[in-house]
């Protein structure tokens, strides 16, 4: 009797294990469509190691998009970042921390080129003669910019 009592206690348990309500998992909802970054258009590979290359990480995307271990909801409440912070976190960097800040002794205190700063861009093989004259002219864009924002000689040239 004791033992048709302890297996009906257990049949019991069990059964009432299986009410317990569940908490829903939440699932990043999926980026609008217009929200979308356009796919990246990528020239032709120039040698067999960059085709393979080429082809490893897309099947390393494709498995973690399969696993959704690749977010592409544009963020959630897991990504609290505000545009204010980001633009704080940047000017800390830049202007204070980019050398060691604190380590070398100049901790808070703003540095500035002495002398003009230039960019120098260098293209592989792959990238297509269309491709690096729309890039160099953006390049060139960002350099005047910032020549115009800092009071400082910038400019930008192609390397190769």
């Amino acid at each position: 009797m004791a033992a048709k009592l302890g297996a009906c206690f257990a049949c019991l348990a069990t059964l009432g294990a299986c009410l317990t309500p569940v908490e829903p998992v939440l699932t990043p909802k999926a980026r609008p469509a217009a929200l979308r970054p356009a796919p990246i258009q990528v020239a032709q590979a120039t040698s067999e190691k960059s085709a393979a290359l080429r082809s490893y990480l897309t099947s390393v995307q494709s498995s973690q998009l399969t696993q959704g271990l690749l977010r592409q909801d544009g963020g959630g409440p897991d990504t609290p970042y505000s545009a204010e912070m980001l633009a704080r976190n940047f000017k800390q960097i830049v202007f204070y921390n980019e050398y060691g800040g604190a380590a070398q002794g100049v901790s808070g205190k703003l540095r500035r080129w002495d002398a003009p700063v230039q960019f120098e861009v260098f293209f592989g093989p792959s990238v297509p003669p269309s491709q690096r004259a729309r890039d160099m002219q953006d390049v060139k864009e960002y350099a005047k910019r910032l020549a115009r924002a800092t009071g400082h000689p910038i400019s930008a040239k192609s390397g190769g």
